[in-house]
């Protein structure tokens, strides 16, 4: 599983950032070129009826539009919000923020769900960085460990991929 644009393609603009990050040596910096939507998501295979947290931790400049979502599909595609009452995550404003955790529940998923895409949108403009990406089930720690349960791969885009800058996610 790993990180891809919404429609294939490079997103000019999305790299890897040593300087800005939260926590280890990198976080992902979205400053698109222009002001349309881009979206880069990750395919997660899901169990019908069990329950995930989806959590990014964010910082923003210029007034960034950052927004998160999840779709599903199983025997059809739909948006979480119309199988589950989970509605889209968006941070409050297009304001400049410093790093802030945004996390949300999804409720036990529909039954004919199979798969979820996580994503992660920017719009509008201005420049974010996001970093330490959990998509998974809840843990009762109040701190996750390294194997926290986390179906990401490489959600703090620390190790270098072989296609990419950064393993398990994809330009």
């Amino acid at each position: 599983y790993g990180w891809v644009k919404e429609g294939g393609g490079e997103i000019p603009g999305f790299t890897l950032d040593t300087a800005e990050k939260h926590s280890g040596s990198q976080s992902l910096k979205l400053a698109p070129e222009d002001e349309g939507e881009y979206v880069i998501l990750s395919s997660i295979p899901a169990e019908p009826g069990k329950s995930y947290t989806y959590s990014v931790w964010l910082k923003r400049e210029a007034a960034a539009n950052v927004f998160f979502r999840v779709a599903a599909w199983g025997d059809a595609f739909s948006w979480a919000t119309d199988i589950n009452g989970v509605e889209i995550m968006k941070p409050s404003g297009n304001a400049t923020e410093d790093w802030t955790q945004y996390t949300f529940e999804i409720y036990p998923l529909n039954e004919d769900v199979e798969n979820v895409w996580v994503q992660i949108c920017i719009s509008g403009g201005g420049t974010a960085w996001v970093d330490d990406v959990f998509f998974g089930v809840p843990v009762e720690e109040p701190e996750p460990e390294p194997d926290d349960g986390n179906l990401l791969i490489n959600p703090g885009f620390e190790m270098d991929g072989l296609y990419t800058d950064a393993y398990g996610w994809v330009k």
